[in-house]
């Protein structure tokens, strides 16, 4: 039995390698050829009854076609480190005047869900109500105040008037 040589066994496959780094070498000029180059413009019809515009006219100043372009008036251009946004004192932010709305919501209805399992009264109310009003002070002036009025008026289990519903908090 012969035995073939090593270089007649894998002959196809060295010659594949040979010829494939040969095309990827080949195809590298031309792409770095390619790159230098700048791509030209394509042509158009319309392009040969179109004015072009100089680079040193108007337009290259900041004026456009039409002139200069004018702000507002009040507006004023500024950058960013130019402005802030100043706190008011003694304001709330957004988060606490929302917690504080909820909270004292939570507190109602758990005074109105215990309430009605206990079959309370409009005196019970206002005497549970009481410590809702000394847990939460700052409700008394809060904006959100007359929000709470339509929000009492559905959880209570019974008729409470305008009058009642204005002396809750004061």
């Amino acid at each position: 039995m012969m035995k073939k040589s090593f270089l007649l066994e894998y002959l196809p496959l060295v010659g594949l390698v040979v010829v494939l780094a040969v095309v990827l070498v080949v195809w590298a000029f031309r792409l770095a050829r390619k790159a230098g180059k700048e791509p030209s413009p394509l042509a158009h019809r319309w392009e040969k009854g179109v004015d072009e515009l100089d680079d040193g006219s108007a337009t290259a100043a900041g004026q456009g076609l039409m002139g200069r372009a004018v702000e507002d008036e009040g507006v004023v251009v500024l950058a960013a480190d130019g402005f802030g946004f100043a706190d008011s004192p003694g304001a709330l932010d957004k988060g606490d005047q929302l917690g504080l709305l909820a909270d004292v919501q939570q507190e109602i209805k758990s005074i109105c869900t215990l309430l009605e399992e206990k079959d309370g009264s409009k005196e019970d109310f206002f005497s549970m109500f009481g410590l809702v009003r000394a847990k939460y002070p700052k409700m008394s002036d809060h904006a959100a105040l007359a929000e709470l009025r339509p929000f009492i008026r559905e959880r209570v289990p019974f008729h409470l008037s305008d009058e009642e519903l204005d002396s809750l908090w004061g």
